[in-house]
């Protein structure tokens, strides 16, 4: 893939674009601002973005003279409206997995709101950080014929009747088992 630096008075926008994309400019123009250009403008042989208008209006709102592009000259008339389509929808197809996002997110410094993660959002992913770190504070036992049990989070209180046969050890020492007949018995390990 060629990519040249175009004066981006040369390119110019689609005009049936049906992607309403100027909430997003003040965090697209943000990103360039901190990481530079790391995706070039696509546009058609006769200057028309294909793929970048939020790109493009970033780095208008950010006074750049020139800006990367990649000249899709192969794609047919049809295809570059295709991929312009296809490139918007697509993103809109993923999904955060939460746990992952928020440890991302906690090993940064940086002021992730700059780039539209509202201050909901970053409480919300902290929130899922501290429920993690709660789980792993918890041990996990392989036992034999039974596979792994997590130990530590309470599963049932004493005194209750559960169907499970399996014997555990909590943090402070102390066993919790259960016979076949269901009953809970605890046994103080100290």
């Amino acid at each position: 893939m060629k990519i040249v630096e175009k004066a981006i008075d040369e390119i110019r926008p689609y005009e049936q674009n049906p992607r309403q994309n100027d909430q997003a400019v003040d965090a697209v123009a943000a990103s360039l601002k901190e990481f530079g250009f790391r995706q070039p403008i696509v546009v058609d042989e006769a200057g028309v973005i294909i793929v970048g208008h939020t790109r493009w209006k970033a780095a208008k709102k950010l006074g750049l003279k020139t800006v990367p592009v990649h000249v899709a000259a192969d794609l047919p008339p049809e295809k570059a409206k295709a991929y312009r389509l296809a490139d918007n929808k697509t993103n809109e197809l993923v999904e955060w997995n939460d746990v992952l996002l928020a440890k991302e997110i906690s090993a940064l410094t940086q002021d992730m709101t700059l780039f539209g993660f509202s201050e909901d959002e970053l409480a919300s992913l902290s929130n899922v950080v501290d429920a993690e770190l709660e789980v792993r504070s918890h041990k996990v036992l392989p036992l034999p014929e039974l596979g792994w049990i997590l130990v530590g989070v309470p599963i049932a209180r004493f005194g209750e009747v559960t169907t499970l046969a399996e014997a555990c050890r909590d943090i402070e020492g102390s066993i919790i088992q259960t016979s076949v007949s269901g009953a809970i018995k605890h046994e103080d390990q100290g």
